[in-house]
């Protein structure tokens, strides 16, 4: 249980206010995310960041349970996943982020459940 807990109290957070700021500033999270995709360097520095922190999870938090830690095994397995996706399938991964922010609602949806889930994290991560 801690180590559910203090990655609750780590991802909380973090989801929390990068949901938070994706629905307070969608303009200028669309032009960062336009040169994130544009640059070579960043999609392959956050692929392998990404796969990292996924690996780490998964191996120190691979809990299926039916109760709020299943979600932080869940983000630690699509953390593995995006981080291999943007290594190996670079460009697929391109092309769906920019349907997405030529789109700016199919990335409100995940920004809402973002702050949704990071306050739920926090909640449970700094409750227990």
């Amino acid at each position: 249980m801690e180590t559910s807990v203090f990655l609750a109290q780590m991802l909380g957070p973090v989801l929390a206010v990068a949901g938070l700021a994706i629905l307070i500033r969608p303009d200028g999270i669309a032009k960062a995310g336009q040169e994130f995709l544009d640059s070579e360097g960043l999609l392959l520095t956050s692929g392998l960041l990404a796969l990292v922190t996924g690996l780490a999870m998964v191996l120190s938090h691979n809990l299926w349970v039916a109760d709020w830690r299943v979600l932080i095994t869940l983000f630690g397995w699509i953390a593995l996943i995006a981080g291999a996706s943007r290594l190996l399938l670079a460009g697929p991964m391109r092309r769906i982020g920019a349907s997405m922010i030529a789109n700016r609602t199919l990335f409100m949806g995940p920004a809402a459940l973002m702050l949704a889930l990071g306050l739920y994290l926090s909640w449970q991560g700094f409750t227990h």
